[in-house]
């Protein structure tokens, strides 16, 4: 398994920084030392095509010397812009039988950098032809060595295309470069400083880091994996380490077999063999009959494309593990999520014993040898590594076992890193917690302490409509360690009853990799172990009874530590009204039902409606439909057959969605496009997606495509319901195959609008490979944008043009999903993606794809769950309850603009009505158009994309909803 050709990965530990000798000289150890700084013209190289006065290099004798006497100090000045240098010439020739390129790092900077590392070749002319690896990893202060994967580059344009899908002129020609870059964006006040040394090419085994294990005499012990990373002592055993009598050990077969694992978390479990098709892997070793005890390090390998289910680990005759989960078990919290209920925690070791052990366990067993031989068979596990000790050496067995567990461990830990942290003090007047209601704007993270305002605040209040969801939460910074700590809810009375069953409670669950921790997801629980230092976040949800009389209503929550309980007083005040149900905004996620794993097609569509229905109680009010699939393209009477899935359609009806014109459900086309362009003589297969926009060449495409839209047209007439439908995906001029230039998607727009289907398209900014984007407003009948300064040019247009306005991927936060969008007039807010898996590989090539593992990729807003337990089969972050109550702000507003109108209407209220009306006038005017946002240092930055706003109006959002509130009293 390979790291994906993005990937950058830190080594934390200067321990790693020499390249060590292997015992045995075999697989692919190779290097090539390019820069050490022991030579004043290497300085000279690297300045030859930088900037001048952008950045200093000289040569020094400190901080980061990992080869030879001296390393490189880099000064990039500041300024917020690019700064970096090139390798030179001479060093970049003939880099084709590399793997990686590395270099030692040191800094002492605070500031997380991601730095990028690019190459050119003969035929790169701009960004689109050369290979720009974005980091994936940032920066830390220490020692470090940071390294790309280079065997994999390809062009930047090919984004989207597998390595084996890709054509030889899509690759760059690592024999022929041109010019290799590292650069990083600087801050605006301050000059990064860097050491650098001991920059290398390497092959991949000499890219895994090194291990020495100590085995006691007699021992027999063998290494799985590159037979070139073998630890010293160890035999090695590839997938092509056949037995033989001569050799005395390997594999029965080799097939289906292959080696996997980067070397992480250690040399020795982090190298192994499996088999990804699920075939059996059978070990044969030839040992002197006897007693012997064995150490085996081998795992299961969980993911939900396994060919069979079948989990078998077996040493001879001693079956270690023989299961066959059901479908159910292996959705459950037994496999997919085993690490569902994992709690973070900052005590010594805890990663290792809470994750990393489980993840490469260690079986250690007394065998019985009789016949000569010594087996190992595995089916759905990967083996790393066999060690044979003599029976009658059991202590020096258990000194190696602890001996090679320390070893491990600090392996692990050296490519950990987690820098100390800043934890929220305790005052003379605290106890052993301090139990808090944070601002509603306010994230929670484990370091989060409150505002004075905030400790003060030790009881909840809220409010809301009868049928309103609200949030509210408390949190808690511990001081010491509580134990099992749970929140108890209870009824609150006043006007009636409002029961605690109304209320959804959840602890806010983290995950993190050692930098930094961020949430996992929303844990549906009131109880959790407590430790020291890290603070807890309680989410309760609740839903005020559509029946509610208005009043206030009180109650008592309780907090209960093994250490005694503490009443939590809670106010609620029911309003005298309630909110506009149907709401004119198309609120959606891009989505596609829940996978990996997929739930068993007999309760499929029952978990897609669950997942309707939660959004439907986010506040969303509607989502993706998909498009036609063709199943057949006549060519010679330009006719296409296409099929329909109305799945969507009717659940989203089903769910209370697309109530009203403006909540339009979004559709797509161009997946048809693609399929007919590639049944045609001139554009046939793989061809449209290696040159997008070549179907539209063909002279049989507009025939047979106009054909596909008469009967797409059709098709939605007769849901009778309102669907936008996607013209592209983010135009550009160097499209992807899922995208086109800005003169094919306004080809696709206009035959669209002559077959009447309603059109809208996702521009990313104003312009593209200096083109006028905003023209597409004069084709589109929706305009979808990112709400930040460079879509300035497309919002003016759409307006102009009397066109409706939608935001994409501006963020999860309440302040843009309501009173933002409302100030812009928007009548759409999608986001990327509801449920959606994560990107990459792994940490370190590990083989498993489970869930709630920091150290794998899946990890979303929605992740998945067991199907059986759980509603919908997902859990969910407090993203989504940000949203609801964004979506809340935005059903305040048409409420109030609504009591106006009738209030007008019936000539009642004059003065409170007018009052009222340049309340919001003078509200939308005070919101500014494009606000600031998380990490940019100005107002006028905007909106990037996903990352959300966090202006310092977004902390007035409660004050301006309890004034429409007072309002709406008054105006009823």
């Amino acid at each position: 398994m390979r790291l994906p050709p993005s990937f950058l990965f830190l080594v934390i530990s200067i321990a790693v920084f020499p390249l060590l000798c292997l015992a045995e000289d075999t697989g692919r150890t190779k290097t090539r030392l390019l820069f050490s700084f022991e030579n004043p013209g290497e300085v000279e190289q690297l300045l030859t095509d930088a900037e001048p006065g952008a950045v200093d290099i000289i040569a020094v004798q400190d901080n980061c010397v990992t080869e030879g006497t001296n390393c490189a100090r880099v000064t990039c000045k500041k300024g917020g812009g690019y700064c970096g240098f090139t390798l030179g010439k001479e060093v970049i020739k003939n880099w084709g039988d590399f793997d990686y390129f590395a270099m030692d790092l040191y800094t002492e900077d605070t500031n997380p950098y991601d730095i990028v590392f690019e190459l050119w070749d003969q035929a790169s002319k701009n960004y689109h032809t050369r290979c720009t690896f974005e980091s994936q990893g940032r920066t830390h202060p220490g020692k470090q060595t940071v390294m790309w994967q280079i065997n994999r580059a390809k062009r930047n344009n090919k984004e989207g295309r597998t390595w084996p899908e890709l054509e030889p002129q899509d690759k760059i020609d690592m024999n022929n470069l041109k010019m290799v870059k590292i650069f990083l964006v600087t801050l605006k006040d301050r000059d990064a400083v860097f050491w650098i040394d001991n920059l290398r090419l390497l092959q991949e085994d000499a890219a895994k880091p090194k291990m020495k294990v100590w085995l006691p005499d007699g021992a027999l012990a063998f290494d799985f994996g590159s037979a070139g990373a073998t630890v010293p002592g160890f035999k090695a055993v590839d997938e092509k380490t056949l037995f033989s009598e001569e050799k005395g050990y390997g594999l029965i077969s080799g097939e289906g077999v292959e080696q996997g694992g980067l070397g992480w978390p250690d040399l020795l479990s982090g190298k192994f063999i499996w088999s990804p098709s699920s075939a059996q892997i059978d070990f044969k070793a030839a040992v002197p009959d006897g007693e012997y005890f064995a150490w085996l390090c081998a795992g299961k390998v969980i993911r939900p494309d396994l060919k069979n289910r079948h989990y078998l680990l077996k040493i001879n005759d001693t079956v270690l593990f023989d299961e066959t989960p059901s479908y159910e078990q292996f959705c459950s919290e037994s496999y997919m999520y085993r690490f569902m209920w994992t709690q973070y925690s900052e005590k010594q070791n805890a990663v290792w014993r809470n994750y990393i052990d489980k993840m490469y366990p260690v079986v250690k067993v007394r065998l019985t040898v009789a016949g000569g031989a010594v087996s190992v068979s595995a089916v759905n596990h990967f083996v790393s590594a066999l060690i044979l000790v003599p029976a009658a050496k059991e202590a020096d067995f258990d000194r190696m076992v602890s001996e090679l567990t320390a070893k491990r461990i600090d392996a692990f830990y050296k490519s950990f890193y987690a820098p100390e942290k800043t934890r929220p003090q305790r005052a003379p007047e605290d106890g052993s917690f301090v139990l808090y209601v944070p601002d509603s704007w306010t994230a929670i993270y484990p370091g989060t302490g409150p505002s004075a305002l905030e400790k003060a605040r030790t009881g909840i209040k809220a409010a809301g409509a009868p049928g309103q969801r609200i949030v509210m939460r408390t949190a808690v910074v511990p001081f010491e360690d509580l134990g099992k700590c749970t929140l108890s809810l209870a009824d609150m009375t006043g006007a009636g009853t409002i029961p605690a069953a109304n209320i959804r409670g959840y602890y806010q669950s983290y995950r993190s990799t050692g930098a930094g921790a961020s949430v996992d997801a929303l844990l549906p629980s009131l109880s959790l172990e407590m430790e020291k230092g890290i603070t807890q976040c309680y989410w309760l949800w609740m839903q005020i009874p559509v029946d509610a009389a208005a009043g206030i209503y009180r109650g008592s929550f309780t907090f209960s530590t093994t250490a005694g309980k503490t009443a939590v007083p809670v106010e609620l005040e029911v309003y005298p009204f309630k909110l506009e149900d149907t709401l004119p905004v198309s609120y959606g996620f891009y989505y596609g039902g829940p996978s990996n794993p997929q739930p068993p097609e007999d309760v499929r569509r029952q978990k897609i409606k669950e997942q309707l229905e939660l959004m439907r109680e986010f506040g969303l009010t509607a989502v993706p439909v998909g498009g036609p699939r063709v199943t057949k393209v006549d060519v010679p009477n330009r006719k296409v057959a296409l099929s329909f899935d109305t799945l969507y359609y009717e659940l989203a009806k089903e769910v209370g969605m697309a109530k009203s014109p403006e909540q339009q459900l979004m559709a797509n086309q161009l997946g048809m496009a693609r399929s007919i362009g590639r049944a045609l003589p001139g554009s046939i297969g793989a061809k449209v997606d290696q040159s997008p926009g070549l179907e539209l060449k063909q002279p049989e495409f507009k025939d047979i495509y106009t054909d596909g839209l008469r009967q797409y047209k059709q098709f939605l007439d007769s849901m009778n319901m309102p669907v936008a439908v996607e013209v592209v995906d983010e135009p550009r001029e160097v499209p992807n195959p899922w995208n086109r230039n800005l003169a094919d998607t306004i080809a696709y727009a206009d035959m669209m609008k002559q077959a009447g289907i309603p059109t809208f398209c996702t521009p990313m900014g104003d312009g593209g490979g200096g083109l006028d984007y905003t023209v597409l407003a004069q084709h589109l009948d929706i305009v979808s944008v990112h709400a930040y300064p460079g879509s300035k040019g497309q919002i003016e247009q759409t307006r102009k043009n009397g066109k409706t306005l939608w935001f994409y991927n501006t963020g999860k936060d309440r302040f843009s999903w309501g009173f933002y969008n409302w100030k812009m007039d928007s009548k759409g807010r999608w986001e990327w993606h509801f449920n959606w898996e994560g990107d990459g590989d792994a940490v370190g090539g590990y083989p498993c794809d489970e869930w709630y593992n920091p150290f794998v990729a899946r990890n979303g807003r929605a992740a998945s769950a067991p199907y059986t337990k759980y509603r919908g089969a997902i859990l969910f972050r407090g993203d989504f309850l940000d949203i609801c109550e964004g979506v809340n702000d935005y059903a305040y507003i048409c409420t109030l603009q609504k009591a106006i109108e009738a209030n007008v209407k019936a000539g009642k209220n004059a003065a409170l009505t007018k009052e009222a009306q340049e309340f919001l006038a003078a509200l939308k005017k005070a919101i500014p158009e494009f606000p600031h946002v998380k990490g940019m240092a100005s107002e006028a930055d905007g909106a990037l994309v996903g990352m959300g706003i966090e202006d310092e109006a977004a902390q007035k959002v409660d004050e301006w909803r309890a004034k429409i509130a007072e309002y709406l009293r008054k105006l009823k």
